[in-house]
């Protein structure tokens, strides 16, 4: 089972997809499209581990991410694929591999280096090996970790050393020995300028794979978003904020939740900011490994990053701000409609040192953790309390109270 289930990941994995031009026309451009299960049943790779349509079902459902139907018909990706493809950064070329290399080999040696996302071992005409490989890892500083272990290693059973290079070197190296030779030097000259450009584009991917590290490391404390997708679409709205609010909570502690509000409609979609960075690492992780589940559908958990995260705060931030300026208006034309412009007046600079830092800083907005639209409820209730009270000390005769008691 758990080979079907690593086989069944790798099928929908953003590396495979980028390549797979039978399933990417299934799941369509932004990767989320349900895939008949029928169809899975019918690779080779499945066919050899069963040909049980359950088992097969079952092992779809283990899969982190996907989605299967009620009815166990058909799977899809809770995660849209990525908008920028990184992938050349994260890919090493080697050759000389032995003769009798395959997949699973390469995964093995390159494993020790880091997460291995994918790997490709091309064949010529004749099926057999064309004596390179393409290995791609999911992090930038594990293909330079590659690169440093494996160049000019012996590995168990070959009878020569590997020779390991980023692939942008390798490609670099290549179209350098091209435009030597085509400018009629000899072949001692021409690996010498493809030496020069693949050490040259070496240290270029190893510069741009460390400042990359730096820079994950500096945003690692920022990284208190985790976005949920897979929600069904017409859930309850109010129903599920606080259901994720309970689950999210149970973990570590929330900061607010934002389902419905800045993500322009899509209802699959929805953010939980959580108080610390490892809270919302850990919750990401127990959540996950739990198989959580949202309105009866599983989901799937990532933690917003890069430019996605300053994006998604800029626009929270923005859009809380605004809220707090209109709960603000609205409590001054409650105040004027009720007591009069004088008497607003009179309260104006109580009330706004009360509400001041309401719209400061965007994404900090109302306190205990309260989304926009669960703080706004909050204030109307607020609000209907004090026309209650006012009310009664009008009809006892007293004087309505200054807005800075308000």
């Amino acid at each position: 089972m758990d080979a079907l289930v690593e086989q069944c990941a790798f099928y929908f994995s953003d590396a495979n997809l980028r390549r797979d031009r039978f399933l990417r026309k299934h799941v369509g451009p932004q990767g989320i499209r349900p895939v008949p299960v029928s169809i899975l049943a019918t690779f080779n790779r499945v066919r050899t581990l069963t040909t049980d349509s359950d088992v097969l079902v079952e092992a779809l459902r283990a899969v982190p991410g996907l989605h299967v139907s009620s009815d166990g018909a058909s799977a899809s990706r809770t995660r849209p694929l990525p908008e920028v493809d990184d992938s050349e950064l994260r890919t090493v070329h080697v050759d000389r591999i032995p003769a009798a290399s395959t997949i699973d080999s390469l995964h093995r040696l390159f494993a020790p280096c880091g997460a291995v996302a994918f790997v490709s071992l091309p064949r010529r005409p004749s099926r057999e090996a064309a004596g390179f490989a393409l290995v791609e890892f999911e992090h930038a500083d594990a293909a330079v970790r590659a690169v440093a272990q494996l160049d000019g290693r012996v590995p168990e059973g070959a009878a020569e050393a590997v020779r390991c290079c980023h692939r942008r070197a390798w490609e670099e190296a290549k179209k350098a020995r091209k435009k030597a030779k085509e400018a009629g030097e000899g072949e001692a000259e021409a690996e010498a300028a493809a030496a020069r450009a693949a050490e040259a584009a070496a240290r270029a991917c190893a510069a741009e794979a460390a400042a990359l590290a730096a820079a994950e490391a500096e945003e690692e404390e920022r990284r208190t978003v985790v976005k949920v997708c897979g929600i069904p679409k017409g859930a309850p709205v109010k129903a599920l904020r606080k259901e994720m609010r309970e689950v999210f909570a149970a973990v570590a502690p929330v900061d607010y939740v934002d389902y419905g509000i800045s993500n322009s409609g899509d209802t699959t979609l929805a953010f939980v900011r959580m108080k610390t960075a490892v809270g919302a690492a850990e919750a990401r992780r127990v959540l996950m490994a739990q198989g959580q589940q949202l309105c009866g559908a599983p989901v799937f958990l990532e933690l917003v990053k890069g430019k996605s995260l300053e994006a998604y705060l800029e626009r929270i931030g923005k859009l809380r701000g605004e809220t707090a300026a209109s709960r603000r208006r609205k409590r001054e034309q409650w105040w004027e409609r009720k007591f009069g412009k004088k008497a607003r007046k009179e309260g104006g600079a109580g009330e706004g040192a009360a509400g001041g830092g309401e719209g400061g800083s965007g994404d900090e907005g109302e306190s205990e953790g309260a989304s926009p639209t669960e703080a706004c409820e909050a204030d109307v209730g607020e609000k209907r309390r004090r026309v209650a009270e006012a009310e009664g000390e009008l009809e006892a005769g007293m004087a309505p109270r200054k807005a800075a008691h308000v």
